[in-house]
């Protein structure tokens, strides 16, 4: 009995096509560029952090903060790929303190709903740079 593995994921920083990390994904299929439905704060750090809207609520400057983030929609069919790139990210399923969480996000133009790496926590604005802000979404470049 075989299955068969199945994952979209949506990246936005170093995993991007333009980037080192996107080796990890150069046998999973290219779907397109695209935007969260749903706002983040995307600092850069050297690399980005997607920080969730809920970390915000008290932050004087939420609503230029909150933006949707572009990114690229992967279509991942190797479960090493995945845990790869969970390593990459740091994240272990059950883990009270990975570096990143994963969950799913809904994007603008298309029904599919991939996994997506964000920051849980929010750690200190020392340091943090925004990310570039392009067409009224959030954009990383080194």
């Amino acid at each position: 009995m075989s299955s068969t593995f199945s994952q979209y994921v949506f990246v936005y920083g170093t995993l991007k096509r333009a980037y080192g990390n996107n080796k990890l994904l150069r046998d999973s299929e290219f779907i397109g560029t695209y935007e969260t439905t749903e706002l983040f704060f995307l600092g850069d750090v050297g690399y980005p952090y997607a920080f969730e809207a809920s970390l915000l609520e008290d932050h004087e400057e939420k609503e230029e903060l909150l933006k949707p983030v572009l990114g690229e929609l992967f279509h991942v069919t190797e479960p090493k790929v995945a845990a790869s790139l969970d390593c990459l990210e740091g994240y272990s399923e059950g883990c009270e303190w990975n570096h990143y969480d994963k969950r799913q996000v809904s994007l603008a133009g298309t029904d599919i709903t991939p996994m997506m790496y964000t920051q849980p926590r929010l750690i200190t604005t020392n340091g943090v740079r925004y990310c570039k802000s392009y067409e009224g979404a959030w954009t990383w470049e080194p």
